[in-house]
Parts: C-alpha cells; sequence; structure tokens
C-alpha cells in the first residue's frame, strides 16, 4: 500500500489544451462576448453557479448535443497527457478528473487515457432534445468533489495528489498530499502549489511523483483522517 493513492488532474489546460471548454464551444458557435458577459455576470455575484450555466447552455439555442460534441472533439489532449497517465497506471496509481467543464469532453478524456473517475458538469439533452445542465462541480466547490472521491477510494484526501492550473483549484491544493501548478498562469495559483511546471508537456510531473512515491512508506499519512 503507499501513501499516495490517486492523481486527480483539473481537465481544462491540463489534460486538453484549451483552458475553458465552455467557453470553446461559445467561440466556436459565434457566442464568445455573449460568454463573457455570463462569466462577469457570475463572478459579480449577480446569479449562482447553477444560473452561470444555464445562460451559458442558452447560448447553444441552434445546436444540439452532437453538434457540441463535435466541438470539443477537436480539442487536442495535451503534450504527454497520455503517456502520464500509462505511467502513474503502472505505479499503481489511480486517476481521476475533477473539472467544472463540459462532460461529453471529460468523458471523451476518461474513456480516451483510461482514467478511473471523471466528475464533471453533466451536459446532456431532455426527451424533446433540448440541451441541458446538471450541475455536478460548481467551479467554487471542486474541494468537496475530491472529499466525495477519496470517502469512494476509502483514503484520505492526504493521499492524493493535484494537477491543475487555476485559482480554482486551490482548494484542493489545501486538502492535498500534494500539489502541482501545471501550466499555470496566475502567480497565486503556482505559489498555492508545492511545484510549478511551466513547460508544457504533462510528463514533466512523472520525476515528482516517482520521489515522493519512493520518498513515504505507507505509514506517512497514518494519522491524517480526510480533510
Amino acid at each position: 500500500m503507499k501513501a499516495f493513492r490517486i492523481v486527480i488532474f483539473d481537465l481544462d489546460g491540463v489534460l486538453v489544451s484549451e483552458k475553458s471548454s465552455w467557453e470553446a464551444v461559445h467561440k466556436a458557435l459565434g457566442m464568445e462576448k455573449e460568454g463573457q458577459i455570463n462569466l462577469r455576470g457570475y463572478l459579480k455575484g449577480e446569479f449562482d453557479y447553477k444560473e452561470f450555466m444555464s445562460r451559458d447552455i442558452a447560448l447553444w439555442k441552434n445546436t444540439d448535443l452532437n453538434g457540441i460534441r463535435t466541438i470539443v472533439n477537436r480539442i487536442s489532449l495535451t503534450n504527454g497527457a497520455r503517456e502520464t497517465v500509462h505511467s502513474l497506471k503502472k505505479l499503481g496509481l489511480k486517476t481521476a478528473i475533477i473539472s467544472s467543464g463540459i462532460s461529453v469532453l471529460a468523458d471523451r478524456v476518461k474513456a480516451e487515457l483510461e482514467i478511473d473517475y471523471a466528475f464533471s458538469n453533466k451536459i446532456t439533452e431532455d426527451k424533446n432534445g433540448k440541451i441541458i445542465g446538471i450541475e455536478v462541480v460548481p467551479v467554487h466547490r471542486k474541494a468537496s468533489v475530491m472529499r466525495k472521491l477519496a470517502r469512494l477510494e476509502g483514503v484520505s484526501t492526504r493521499n492524493c495528489i493535484v494537477v491543475g492550473d487555476g485559482i480554482y483549484d486551490v482548494p484542493m491544493f489545501k486538502i492535498a498530499g500534494f500539489s502541482i501548478a501545471f501550466n499555470s498562469d496566475n502567480d497565486e495559483v503556482k505559489g498555492a502549489a508545492d511545484i510549478s511546471i511551466d513547460k508544457k508537456d504533462l510528463r514533466e510531473i512523472i520525476p515528482y511523483i516517482k520521489l515522493l512515491l519512493k520518498r513515504f512508506g505507507p505509514q506517512h499519512f497514518s494519522n491524517y483522517t480526510s480533510a
């Protein structure tokens, strides 16, 4: 049994090249400006995250789910993503995605990379074929989803390694056993992480994780409970 059991990845900007899958869809549909208006309203506290999702999805009114899937399927994996997940599996670690991005992208990446878990905001269709959203990972509550995952696996959040790039990943950094800021353009995110990697190749995290597994035995976190 290893002290570190799970590596948790953010999706947008970490496992895939796009910084925001929501913005990628808006841009493809010519709704980038309207999407930015929605984002500013949410950040100002004018409405909650569920309403934010609804307003964003409403911008896609002339597109069906297959159209959204076609757009996100054009989003490429980050350099080294495939090799990195494969290496982590060989090391005996489980992998997970915790993202406030779009489920059609998260589910595709989960299947493509054979990741164990994927938590993201569900995009589906109602019985009339209208696109609807189901809130699963509110952007401010990613740490709560991380705690849920730890309970599912019967481990502490301190047995988790988190790889993220945005300010909303910082709460996960705080309860993880080790945190990596990957390709982040935010100094606060970099400062909150145990290490920061600027090179746009996910394989750069592997030597650090191997070192952690070598350094810490199974008793290292024995005094911790889930944060």
